[in-house]
């Protein structure tokens, strides 16, 4: 497993053959069991896009779908009404600027001489009463689908645990969430593109402790930004943007945030694929291994499939060593599974 994993990852940091490439598959046979892997570019798909393109591709292998249903890359209705979304815009930019202004952040710092610019990756799958334990711990302590913010605050505690020594002085962790709030299949012409749908949410140093007062904050921190309703505006703003490329946008953001340094990155992506078998075998999970875009380049990205909880540790390569990935790895499991007991 190691080995094919191995190989795999290798495959994230190939670049595209041409500037026409977009997806790739990438795939590894074992006497056990097989690893398949879609490698894509995030301008034309994002992580919910991509469990609907390989369910899409499952259909397709069992001949239960074919080209003819059309479907189109199109937003329709969405493409419209430029007016609100310059506005939208305004108002995403304001609070960009406002991160990049005030106090601190804390953050692991770029070395000197970076080996490369490739990106390792750790992962972890807890069995399906491991991933129950967490739930409940979650829900008993956070609330009722309070999964995400659980999550964020035990990884703020690794975070800060592990690499305290690592991190740059500050007040603050800045640390942006995707937060995809589309449904499953929510239509088909949303399979394509990028959706961006993030908060950026400040946490002060000395609010990070292990209680549950601390799940409390994450929790409010979350409420009180899509409250406000800079989720929507960002998501609007994007549709300004939609056919820049990647690398364009990614420059206007780090403009808007005064080139700030953001703690690390952290998304969940809900139980939400309907494949359970792929052409013709059992699927045993899915993970998501992304490239981070924003600097230093850490995140940490949970997923959930068929009832298995699995995260993700996302770093570029140089940022910390192999220990330092796998003693993280051992910190954020023993508190996911030890921290609220």
């Amino acid at each position: 497993e190691s080995a094919a994993f191995a190989v795999l990852s290798a495959a994230v940091n190939l670049p595209f053959k041409s500037r026409q490439g977009q997806v790739l598959f990438y795939y590894v046979i074992t006497p056990q069991q097989g690893y398949f892997s879609l490698v894509f570019d995030h301008r034309i798909l994002d992580a919910r896009g991509a469990e609907d393109f390989l369910f899409l591709f499952n259909e397709f292998f069992h001949g239960r779908f074919t080209p003819r249903e059309s479907v189109r890359p199109v937003q329709g209705a969405g493409l419209s009404d430029w007016k609100a979304k310059f506005l939208a815009g305004r108002r995403a930019n304001r609070l960009f600027i406002g991160l990049s202004r005030g106090a601190s952040v804390r953050y692991i710092r770029l070395p000197d001489k970076v080996q490369g610019r490739n990106f390792r990756f750790r992962t972890r799958t807890f069995a399906k009463d491991q991933s129950q334990a967490i739930t409940d711990s979650a829900y008993n302590t956070a609330g009722y689908l309070m999964l995400a913010p659980y999550l964020l605050a035990v990884s703020l505690l690794s975070v800060r645990e592990c690499f305290q020594k690592r991190l740059q002085r500050g007040t603050d962790f800045l640390v942006p969430v995707n937060t995809d709030i589309r449904k499953f299949r929510s239509g088909l012409e949303q399979l394509f593109f990028n959706h961006l749908s993030f908060l950026f949410l400040r946490i002060k140093d000395q609010d990070i402790r292990p209680d549950k007062e601390f799940i409390s904050t994450v929790t409010r921190a979350i409420y009180d930004q899509m409250s406000g309703g800079f989720t929507n505006d960002l998501e609007q703003a994007s549709l300004l943007l939609r056919i820049v490329p990647l690398p364009v946008l990614k420059g206007i953001i780090r403009l808007l945030m005064r080139k700030q340094a953001v703690s690390f990155a952290f998304s969940y992506v809900n139980n939400n694929s309907a494949v359970r078998d792929f052409c013709g075998s059992p699927l045993a999970g899915i993970i998501h291994t992304p490239r981070v875009a924003l600097e230093p380049g850490i995140g940490i990205f949970f997923t959930q499939f068929a009832g298995n909880l699995s995260v993700t540790l996302s770093f570029l390569e140089g940022l910390i060593s192999e220990v330092d990935a796998e003693r993280f790895m051992a910190e954020l499991e023993e508190r996911l599974l030890t921290q609220y007991k």
